[in-house]
């Protein structure tokens, strides 16, 4: 007598789900664990909150500000010369999320070191633009 055993595991969002047994009994735990995964509303606030707990220090600990910098340097945005405001205020107009002075700031002077960019100080303010 041999026993045929299957696994699955199911994740979305926070909640994840897993199970093993007899593979009888794991059709129909899959289609159980699908409904209650179509029926549990995700809750996306929430996990930006304690994604803002965790990342402490600094702003988000994800590259959505430099892949959006990266987009500006791809479209040429910076052949004309832009101030760290004005990249700031370009960021939040396309609703990059974390767009702030610091946080923008830090991603450009990453760009200056790598030789996407190039910088210069202006009055007390610094100017960005590619050739």
């Amino acid at each position: 007598m041999t026993s045929s055993t299957a696994r699955f595991r199911v994740r979305s969002g926070e909640l994840e789900i897993e199970y093993e047994g007899p593979s009888d009994l794991v059709e129909s735990r899959y289609s159980d664990a699908l409904k209650l995964l179509q029926t549990t509303p995700l809750r996306a606030e929430a996990q930006s909150q304690e994604a803002r707990k965790k990342a402490g220090r600094g702003g988000l600990r994800v590259s959505v500000i430099s892949e959006a910098l990266d987009a500006l340097i791809d479209e040429n945005w910076f052949k004309s010369k832009r101030s760290k405001d004005s990249v700031v205020l370009e960021l939040q107009n396309r609703r990059v999320p974390g767009a702030d002075k610091n946080n923008v700031g830090v991603s450009l002077d990453r760009r200056v070191r790598a030789r996407k960019l190039k910088s210069i100080k202006d009055n007390g303010d610094w100017i960005y633009w590619i050739d």
